[in-house]
């Protein structure tokens, strides 16, 4: 397991995975990340503040969820500035609660996070083992 990024919204820490699940939500709503950041950097461009708000707050929201439910999954201890439920699981953040908690200045630390989060986690690695070779038993 590994240990999640965080970022800090209104005194509570939150965590922060870009995982499969992450990847797939993004993908069916973007088309792929790479897509998600271009339409960042174009929006910035073209100084459309709103929508490079919106999709920033889109990737904070989807990891910050997948963060939060492995955190619950994995079994990773609260620390008191987590946000947690009476049961001890941590609770999510919703993209409005973030829009709310999140002033102007903080999206470009919001953007930060995210990206910080998306290069530690695409390292990720599997390690596979094969089995002995089976060996079919020759016809009599």
């Amino acid at each position: 397991m590994k240990t999640p990024n965080y970022v800090f919204l209104d005194g509570k820490r939150y965590p922060l995975r870009f995982s499969l699940y992450a990847s797939k939500e993004i993908a069916e709503k973007y088309g792929t990340m790479e897509n998600a950041l271009k339409k960042i950097k174009n929006s910035q461009k073209e100084g459309n503040q709103s929508e490079t708000i919106g999709i920033i707050v889109d990737l904070a929201e989807c990891m910050i969820r997948t963060g939060c439910e492995y955190s619950n999954v994995f079994g990773w201890k609260p620390s008191a500035d987590d946000p947690v439920d009476e049961n001890g699981k941590m609770i999510p953040l919703t993209a409005n609660q973030i829009m709310l908690l999140c002033g102007v200045d903080g999206i470009k630390d919001l953007f930060n996070a995210v990206t910080k989060t998306i290069e530690a986690d695409q390292s990720k690695k599997i390690n596979t083992t094969s089995k002995k070779k089976y060996k079919k038993p020759k016809k009599r």
